[in-house]
């Protein structure tokens, strides 16, 4: 157990260290009954993958710019850096101050899917773009809709319910990428959300 530890470190380390940051914040997340608010101090956000493939490019551009001291570089280096701190600005700001208020949830038999309703609630006087609800580790998979105005927006997540009696929702993450995708920006919460599993039906006859 403990080679394979190592060598999970030493091949990915960074996912590791990921992994690690991860479970200690969702063991720390406290259910609530809600609603809940996104405050500043309640938003995460880190670089995607091509927001730090933008931020080598910018870097390259500079030392470019800098060995033949070019000013139309310069100047194209600085507009796009400048860019992305404006896209990381808006990114965090298309998080802040939402609602999530749970919604209804159906009865489901065991071995069929349990679909959790989540009202996002915008006070805005602005709408907010793609933004995304999703179980931990399964992004990809996420729902995504627009906040509209001063409005609310009804999203679902689902999830298996393979056994009879009441199934807990969980941690899951409300997050967005908009407005160009460099910046990840999230948060993390629990809703007091329960599904009501029957035993599955005996066949016919």
């Amino acid at each position: 157990m403990r080679l394979w530890l190592v060598a999970k470190i030493m091949l990915h380390p960074l996912r590791f260290v990921q992994e690690r940051i991860d479970t200690w914040v969702l063991a720390r997340v406290k259910r609530q009954p809600g609603p809940i608010d996104i405050p500043r101090n309640r938003v995460y956000i880190v670089p995607t993958r091509f927001g730090y493939g933008f931020a080598v490019m910018a870097l390259v551009m500079l030392m470019g710019a800098m060995n033949y001291s070019n000013s139309m570089a310069f100047a194209l280096t600085f507009l796009l850096a400048g860019l992305g701190m404006i896209c990381m600005h808006h990114t965090h700001a298309n998080m802040l101050n939402l609602r999530m208020h749970a919604g209804k949830t159906q009865p489901v038999f065991a071995g069929e899917i349990a679909h959790f309703e989540i009202h996002v609630e915008n006070f805005a006087k602005k709408p907010r773009y793609a933004v995304a609800l999703a179980w931990p580790k399964e992004e990809a998979n996420a729902t995504i809709s627009d906040a509209p105005t001063q409005g609310i927006t009804v999203m679902t997540l689902t999830r298996p319910a393979p056994k009879r009696g009441w199934q807990h929702a969980g941690v899951y993450s409300l997050f967005t990428e908009f407005p160009l995708g460099l910046f990840h920006a999230w948060t993390w919460a629990d809703l007091d959300m329960t599904c009501l599993v029957y035993p599955s039906p005996a066949a016919p006859g």
